[in-house]
């Protein structure tokens, strides 16, 4: 790879990451006020559960690799948290009948013909309602704990077991839209999205390097505070492009611990000033 596609590239990889996660954030921030926070003494199980959910689809992603009979059951599930994902986020925001009228819409733009474009978009909206939800649910010291143990799993996962690059290239090659497909080519955002692979023309995010941050975003307790991890987190994405491409071979990278990173600077000068 040259000089001159490695920027192009970059240029591509991030724009379309950023224009995804911030996509997510603002709806989620529109969310601000809609929910009831529940009491602080239930946080503790709030975490809990979320890490034994996230336990529970790793487990399950895993089997799908072994077993076939699992790929129906997985399917199913991932497609009704996105149309639910998508209608929750719109019952925050709109009146009940116009937030049922996403439910049709979600489902066509994911069973017909679906396009890359319009899978991130759904993925996006879904993450979106999830998040909010969540965050409605923990504080944002619960969520910033979540995100530091999750960064940490992220870099075993990835650099030392490598079991999550096994689950990556599995729900790729599945076509599941539980990742974000990013082609080298922003034009290609309007291709049919069987058309990419594990190692095609087009790097791969997990909705939960996504999601995560914006359940931040629904924690944080000021404007400015939100803003702060929006910042922090788009300038993590940077740092990653930027180490994703500076080597001579491109390989899996684990997202959230440079997100991590850009979180808690921008969060700390927030904090400070």
């Amino acid at each position: 790879m040259t000089r001159e596609e490695a920027v192009s590239i970059g240029v591509s990889f991030y724009t379309q990451t950023a224009g995804w996660f911030l996509t997510t954030a603002l709806f989620v921030f529109a969310t601000r006020g809609h929910l009831i926070p529940v009491a602080d003494g239930r946080e503790a199980y709030a975490g809990l559960v979320a890490l034994s959910a996230f336990a529970l689809a790793t487990l399950f992603v895993l089997l799908l690799a072994k077993v076939k009979a699992f790929i129906r059951v997985y399917s199913g599930l991932v497609y009704f948290a996105l149309i639910y994902g998508t209608f929750s986020l719109f019952s925050m925001i709109w009146p009940l009948p116009a937030a049922f009228m996403m439910i049709p819409l979600a489902a066509s733009l994911l069973f017909f013909s679906p396009r890359v474009f319009s899978q991130n978009l759904v993925l996006a909206l879904a993450l979106a309602g999830v998040a909010a939800q969540f965050g409605s649910m923990i504080s944002f010291p619960v969520a910033f704990g979540l995100l530091a143990i999750l960064a940490v799993y992220d870099i075993v996962a990835v650099n030392i077991t490598h079991h999550m690059v096994a689950m990556a290239k599995t729900v790729i090659s599945k076509h599941l839209p539980v990742v974000f497909v990013m082609p080298h080519r922003l034009t290609a955002n309007f291709e049919h999205v069987a058309r990419f692979e594990p190692g095609s023309s087009a790097v791969f995010l997990g909705g939960g390097d996504i999601a995560l941050p914006a359940i931040l975003v629904a924690t944080a307790p000021t404007t400015n505070l939100a803003a702060a991890v929006i910042v922090g987190t788009l300038a993590g994405f940077l740092v990653l492009v930027a180490t994703f491409l500076s080597g001579k071979k491109q390989h899996p990278l684990p997202a959230l611990p440079f997100l991590m990173l850009g979180i808690t600077v921008c969060t700390v000068l927030a904090v400070l000033f």
